[in-house]
C-alpha cells in the first residue's frame, strides 16, 4: 500500500471519489429536489458533483502528486466544507427554532 506524506492512501482515493460522486448524484440531489429546496443549493451541489468528476479524471490521468489535481482537490474540499456548514446551520435552525 502506497502512503503519501499527507496521510492519504492513494490506492483507495479513486474508489472513494467515485462513491462520493454516486452518493451525491443518487441520494443528495434528488432529496433536495423533492424537498423543495432553493435552486441555488441544488446548483451548488451540482457544482460539487462536477468538481468531484474533474478531480477523479485528474487523479486517473495526472496522478495524486500533480499541481492541477491538488488544486481541484482543494476546491472540492472547500466546497464540501461549505456545504457541511450549510447543513449544520439548517440543523441548528431545526433544533433550536430561533424566534423571528
Amino acid at each position: 500500500m502506497r502512503h503519501r506524506k499527507d496521510g492519504r492512501h492513494s490506492v483507495h482515493e479513486p474508489f472513494l471519489l467515485r462513491v462520493i460522486r454516486r452518493l451525491v448524484a443518487f441520494f443528495v440531489l434528488p432529496g433536495y429536489g423533492s424537498g423543495g429546496a432553493v435552486a441555488g443549493g441544488v446548483a451548488v451541489l451540482a457544482g460539487f458533483r462536477v468538481v468531484l468528476g474533474r478531480q477523479l479524471r485528474m487523479l486517473e490521468t495526472d496522478g495524486p502528486g500533480s499541481r492541477s489535481y491538488q488544486r481541484v482537490s482543494l476546491v472540492g474540499g472547500a466546497l464540501g466544507a461549505g456545504l457541511g456548514l450549510v447543513v449544520i446551520f439548517i440543523l441548528y435552525l431545526m433544533v433550536f427554532k430561533p424566534a423571528a
